[in-house]
């Protein structure tokens, strides 16, 4: 694979998983949105404290592949 070949695929795949943020009701290549993030093991409670807009676009296992509760840290 070129350079370019890669450059090319990258663009692609960027423009695809921005459609699918941008517009997470519509159909995509891929599974995306927030029974996609359930179905990862993210639980419903911690979805339901997202905006929908953050759960809806969920698009991306590479990059969050496991729900990751974080503490709570009181001032």
């Amino acid at each position: 694979m070129t350079a370019t070949d890669r450059t090319n695929l990258r663009d692609k795949v960027r423009i695809a998983y921005s459609a699918a943020a941008e517009m997470p009701q519509e159909k995509h290549a891929f599974p995306a949105g927030r029974a996609f993030a359930e179905s990862l093991g993210y639980p419903a409670d911690l979805l339901d404290e997202l905006p929908a807009v953050a759960s809806d676009a969920q698009a991306d296992p590479i990059r969050f592949p496991r729900p990751v509760r974080l503490p709570v840290v009181s001032p």
